[in-house]
């Protein structure tokens, strides 16, 4: 569940969330039921906790603020066991016992949660998070997209995309081409595979309509299933892996299941959306959105789930700028 990157952005300061890195801050012992729960070791996860209720990823759960004693106490499992239950569905303590320690699953996953939030609300309007719940409400429901907002957001700025359009593109690109939210995989297709193929013929694998394809630069087997669609953009084909593996630096020809990697997917999101800007703006700008779509995948596919994205985010702006105005006169008007 831990959607840490070993090429993340953010850097190894335990004074500042917004900047821890893959390896979170340390704990001198473990934190939790009958634990040692060393002083030190219970602020900081009660700090780590707040920064999640300050945000507001639990407010289905009314959570408040726990008090930042260093002390152990009921609140603190309390509110632990709701970040467990809604985003890691209980996988985290399988035997019930909340327990906090270096590299277990759930200190990974507070951890993350946090410094993610607090680069979200250090770097970009807090009406960001809530753009992106309405136009990727699976992510929603899965809580992928607490865990990765905040790279997304952090590649779109690195590369000049920040803008309401291009946030606008890049979630509903994310919206069509992943259904969990999350990098992954191009699963076997009859876009990708032969019916034989499909049907786990003697002879056959999958993945064999890509091996051969000029326009992905492959030269054949095993190309198509090495370098199938991965990330939030579905990166395909050898020469795909090739152009931005050289660009950014990454072994993606060697190591293509790097593209899946957290911060490497946002990279590749914002690079891609960033070599076809201008068709993207253009078509945006008139009001053409298959024609938007197009210049990212190059075809059709995810349209309807791409175009509903979009639309949804433009119709919660649209409201959200309409209310704000109208609070703003009402409140200019009984200031009077």
């Amino acid at each position: 569940m831990s959607a840490f990157s070993l090429f993340s952005p953010y850097r190894s300061l335990p004074g500042d969330a917004s900047e821890w890195l893959y390896e979170p801050p340390m704990l001198a012992s473990s934190v939790g039921w009958q634990q040692p729960n060393f002083p030190d070791d219970v602020l900081l996860v009660q700090q780590i906790v707040n920064i999640v209720i300050d945000n507001g990823y639990l407010e289905d759960q009314a959570a408040t603020r726990l008090m930042e004693t260093g002390s152990w106490d009921p609140a603190v499992d309390h509110a632990i066991g709701a970040i467990e239950g809604k985003f890691l569905s209980g996988m985290a303590s399988p035997f019930g016992q909340r327990i906090v320690a270096n590299g277990s699953p759930l200190f990974v996953f507070l951890v993350h949660l946090a410094a993610g939030n607090a680069d979200l609300a250090r770097h970009y309007s807090p009406l960001m998070y809530q753009l992106a719940k309405v136009m990727l409400p699976a992510g929603v429901k899965s809580g992928s997209l607490a865990l990765y907002l905040p790279y997304i957001l952090q590649a779109l700025a690195h590369n000049g995309l920040a803008d309401t359009e291009m946030v606008l593109m890049a979630l509903a690109t994310i919206r069509a081409e992943t259904l969990t939210v999350r990098p992954i995989s191009e699963g076997p297709s009859l876009w990708n595979s032969s019916p034989r193929a499909l049907r786990h013929q003697k002879g056959t694998h999958l993945f064999d309509l890509y091996d051969n394809r000029d326009s992905l630069g492959n030269v054949g087997a095993p190309d198509g299933a090495v370098y199938r669609g991965r990330g939030f953009v579905q990166l395909t084909g050898r020469s795909n892996y090739t152009r931005f593996g050289k660009d950014l630096g990454w072994p993606l020809v060697k190591r293509p299941e790097l593209a899946n990697d957290s911060w490497v997917a946002a990279v590749l999101l914002a690079r891609f959306l960033k070599a076809h800007e201008t068709q993207i703006r253009d078509a945006l700008r008139r009001g053409d959105l298959d024609g938007a779509r197009r210049a990212v995948n190059g075809g059709r596919h995810g349209l309807e789930a791409f175009s509903k994205a979009m639309n949804d985010g433009r119709s919660f702006l649209r409201c959200r700028i309409a209310n704000d105005a109208l609070a703003r006169v009402t409140s200019n008007a009984t200031d009077r």
